[in-house]
C-alpha cells in the first residue's frame, strides 16, 4: 500500500538529502573530507559506531539472512524442492492434473466442538 496521493514524504527526505550534498560538497567537498578525517579519527581510537560505518562503507552491510522452515523443521528449500519434484514428475507422466499440496499440521482443522442446542 503506497503513501496517500499528495504525500511530500519522499519530496521532503529528497530536500534534506540535497541540502546535505551541498554542504558536504562546499569549498571542493572540505567540510566533507573534514567530517570522515574526524570518522577515521574515532576508527583509529576503535570508537565501534566508527567502526561499523567504515566496514559497512568499504565492504557493504551484510545480506539479512532469513531462515524458513516447515511445520516439520524442514527448510523451505528442501520443501520447494519436493513440491517442485512433484510437479515435475506429474507433468511428465502426463498427469492432468498436478498433485494436492499437503496442509501443515497446524492447519489441518480439527472437529469443531457441537454447538450447545444443536441436533446431532
Amino acid at each position: 500500500m503506497g503513501a496517500p496521493v499528495g504525500n511530500q514524504n519522499a519530496a521532503k527526505s529528497r530536500l534534506v538529502e540535497q541540502t546535505l550534498r551541498r554542504i558536504a560538497m562546499a569549498d571542493d567537498g572540505a567540510k566533507l573530507r573534514s567530517g570522515l578525517e574526524k570518522v577515521m579519527e574515532l576508527f583509529n581510537q576503535g570508537d565501534p559506531w566508527a567502526v561499523q560505518f567504515v566496514a559497512d562503507r568499504l565492504d557493504g552491510r551484510p545480506a539479512q539472512q532469513i531462515i524458513a522452515t516447515d511445520n516439520e523443521g524442514r527448510g523451505l528449500t528442501v520443501v520447494l524442492a519436493s513440491l517442485t519434484a512433484s510437479i515435475e514428475h506429474s507433468v511428465q507422466s502426463g498427469s492432468e492434473s498436478l498433485p494436492a499440496l499437503p496442509l501443515p499440521a497446524k492447519a489441518v482443522p480439527e472437529e469443531a466442538p457441537p454447538i450447545p442446542g444443536e441436533w446431532h
